[in-house]
């Protein structure tokens, strides 16, 4: 029991400060600067945000659920090594791909190495996962993003300077790297001590549906920002922010409980006769996340625009029905989070990517005929669209694998 309570609290405060990055960041610079600045910074983030997935490569849930260690921790971090050296050099691409040049190019590329170090971090905190330490993961994560956030508001503050604060950041973010990452990682005791080449290379064909599907859902999520920077002035950028802010607290708040079950959900999905526990739990977690979206869509109708423009020291007054649909766009975004998870268990990667190319696919073309008609609401509009329909399609996919396995299990009694 002391054990679950000291995982639950660093995985929650790890979640917290994680998630609460780019928020606080953006509202930094609105604050100090101006919400031009805010909306550059936040469009470059993302950038950053898209090209971690590649550094990432899906493979933190594959690694904790890799209970029997098929896959060395050698193999898994040298695999890492390599992720994240494609992830700079595609990072550079699309960079240059977007035409950024000057001081624009020089803070994605900041950005991008910060991203890194994440990516990096992962690797070794899903190392202490994968060994029952989620304490110590959430630890590691905590600090690294707490003093980086600390460290970057505060040379922001001293010398108004978006890149040095950035490069502050990074110094801070490499040294908790290596003393709460890298450090305690190695010091783990493994069953699999063998590190073949062959299997670095299999986990990017393990990995790789996972990865497609991570990727297309990142550039899903973040496509209304992209879709933004083609119509709007860069202050939008910084409405939309403020907008998503509480709609990201949603899939914050569940994602806390997402992270402690998998080493269950894999049990449960390992032992046919449990599978019922499978569905209980996340009927539980449909439950969850729909109660947070109700909470604070009342919260947001009545308290929350004031709060937010306050925050970000721009008007948001005319955008409080936008609110309520941006939370429940959080919803959305929690339960595909949460689905992306259970398939992944299940080990049902090409399904996932089915779902994530059909909800890109539409992204190419919905958002266009949306904002064209309906502006910012067309955004938002599009958005929700596109969120369903990727959530119905990996229900369908789980209701489907779930009903071959209790045939298999009836024909064997």
């Amino acid at each position: 029991m002391v054990k679950q309570k000291k995982d639950f609290i660093w995985n929650t405060l790890g979640s917290i400060s994680f998630s609460a990055t780019f928020p606080l960041l953006t509202v930094a610079i609105s604050r100090v600067l101006d919400a031009e600045q805010s909306g550059l910074f936040s469009v470059a983030f993302v950038t950053s945000q898209l090209m971690m997935i590649i550094g990432n490569y899906a493979v933190r849930i594959y690694q904790v659920s890799d209970i029997r260690e098929e896959y060395s921790y050698k193999e898994y971090y040298i695999h890492r090594y390599t992720t994240c050296f494609i992830m700079m050099i595609v990072g550079i691409f699309f960079i240059n791909f977007k035409g950024y040049i000057g001081k624009i190019f020089l803070l994605n590329i900041l950005l991008c190495f910060y991203k890194m170090i994440d990516a990096l971090a992962d690797v070794y905190e899903g190392r202490l996962q994968q060994m029952d330490f989620l304490d110590k993961a959430g630890k590691s994560l905590f600090f690294r993003t707490f003093l980086s956030i600390g460290i970057f508001i505060m040379t922001l503050i001293s010398f108004k300077d978006i890149y040095l604060s950035t490069l502050s950041m990074i110094f801070v973010s490499i040294v908790i790297l290596v003393i709460m990452s890298i450090l305690p990682a190695h010091g783990m005791k493994s069953k699999n001590r063998n590190c073949s080449l062959i299997h670095v290379i299999d986990l990017y064909r393990q990995c790789g549906p996972l990865f497609i599907s991570l990727f297309l859902f990142n550039y899903v999520v973040n496509s209304p920002k992209y879709e933004i920077e083609k119509v709007f002035p860069y202050e939008y950028q910084t409405h939309f922010n403020a907008l998503y802010f509480p709609a990201q607290v949603i899939f914050l708040l569940s994602n806390f409980i997402f992270k402690p079950l998998i080493i269950s959900m894999t049990n449960y999905w390992n032992n046919i006769e449990e599978h019922s526990m499978l569905n209980k739990l996340i009927i539980k977690i449909f439950g969850l996340v729909f109660l947070l979206v109700i909470v604070s869509s009342a919260f947001m109708y009545m308290f929350g625009i004031s709060i937010l423009g306050w925050l970000y020291q721009v008007d948001l007054s005319m955008y409080k029905g936008i609110s309520i649909i941006m939370m429940i766009n959080g919803g959305f975004i929690a339960c595909i989070n949460f689905m992306y998870f259970v398939l992944t268990i299940m080990r049902k990667q090409n399904l996932l990517m089915l779902s994530y190319i059909s909800g890109f696919l539409c992204s190419i073309f919905i958002f266009d005929i949306f904002i064209q008609k309906l502006y910012m609401w067309g955004v938002v509009l599009a958005y929700m669209l596109i969120l369903f329909i990727i959530f119905s399609s990996l229900l369908f996919f789980y209701v489907k694998e779930m009903s071959k396995t209790k045939v298999l299990s009836n024909k064997g009694g």
